[in-house]
């Protein structure tokens, strides 16, 4: 009775390892880290498929020459169609972690005040590739006494910013999170300088580029701005192109 009571509480306790060893336990990240940064700024299409074709063209080199012919040429061309390929990718990298040092300090030197962009990194989910944020809104606080010019600029800007968030709009499959049709939202104007939409982490990315380049050079033109906030509403969607979209 004792050795029958000791093993079910021996499988018992194997099964409750295996089931914490099954659940993966999240460690939050700081939005200024390169977990986010990576998932914000993803791999641009074009170098994608510009390295990846050329190194199938190289190895498509190499087999004519191994297979079917020793033409020594198809050789040469192989190596140097892959050698290029791994030069532009080497290229890609550190170009990418030099940003990346630009990145990690930019709320830093930001004119104004930012809040609400500490919370990437805080959600397994977020930011992360198809994966979207029901609704994000982001309002420009303007300072007292702010010109109607002055509100022309930032509206003009955060318009830019829409208009390349929706850009990033993947195709999705008719059924989302149980939803029919697209449950996602478009990027618009909202009332004064506000602007509102669904947003995964290439969406942020463009955010990004709007706080730190476009919304800084109005700040530092006009010094009119006193805050930007960002408030994130409803839930996290994994939303994934059709099949046939899938790369």
């Amino acid at each position: 009775m004792a050795n029958a009571e000791r093993e079910k509480l021996s499988r018992k306790h194997e099964k409750s390892k295996k089931s914490i060893a099954k659940k993966k336990i999240f460690i939050p990240h700081s939005c200024d880290s390169w977990y986010v940064y990576n998932r914000i700024v993803p791999l641009h299409i074009i170098v994608f498929l510009w390295v990846y074709v050329v190194l199938t063209l190289g190895i498509i080199a190499f087999g004519m020459y191994y297979t079917e012919s020793n033409d020594v040429r198809l050789w040469y061309a192989g190596a140097i169609l892959c050698s290029a390929f791994g030069l532009r990718l080497i290229i890609h990298w550190i170009i990418k972690l030099i940003q990346f040092t630009t990145y990690k300090n930019w709320r830093k030197n930001l004119q104004f005040t930012l809040v609400g962009w500490e919370k990437l990194g805080s959600e397994s989910n977020f930011p992360k590739k198809y994966h979207w944020y029901d609704e994000v809104v982001v309002e420009v606080k303007l300072k007292n006494l702010s010109s109607s010019l002055n509100e022309s600029l930032v509206k003009d800007a955060l318009f830019l910013f829409t208009c390349n968030a929706n850009k990033n709009f993947h195709s999705a499959n008719q059924v989302q999170s149980g939803f029919m049709g697209d449950i996602r939202k478009t990027w618009s104007m909202g009332d004064g300088t506000i602007a509102k939409g669904s947003a995964d982490g290439t969406v942020m990315g463009q955010l990004y580029v709007f706080l730190h380049k476009h919304l800084s050079a109005v700040q530092k033109e006009k010094n009119c701005i006193d805050k930007v906030e960002i408030n994130y509403h409803g839930k996290i969607h994994k939303i994934e192109p059709p099949d046939s979209d899938v790369s």
